[in-house]
């Protein structure tokens, strides 16, 4: 549960993705919604490139401000696609707005 007048920050790491051979290098994209349980568009994240950290981890967080947001259920659902596989992974994660 989350007040109106606080963000909300999301931070995801991703295992497993593909390495162009040579270089190592991943191809892994996340894209995001926010969605009030109504169906109803709050936000979005275009996709973007995960960057791989300097110890080579692929971690990316996302944040948005919740003083728009009216009270009461939502969902954040992300996308994350491994570019070099195609394979793709849907995650939904429940949250509140409190009045």
């Amino acid at each position: 549960m989350f007040p109106p007048e606080s963000a909300l920050y999301c931070r995801l790491e991703v295992y497993g993705a593909a390495r162009i051979e040579g270089s190592g290098r991943s191809r892994v994209t996340m894209a995001y919604e926010v969605r009030r349980s109504d169906g109803v568009l709050y936000t979005r994240g275009a996709p973007s490139l995960i960057e791989p950290d300097a110890d080579g981890t692929l971690a990316h967080m996302i944040g948005f401000p919740l003083h728009a947001a009216p009270p009461g259920d939502y969902d954040i659902v992300m996308q994350i696609k491994d570019g070099l596989t195609g394979r793709t992974v849907d995650l939904r994660e429940p949250f509140t707005v409190t009045p």
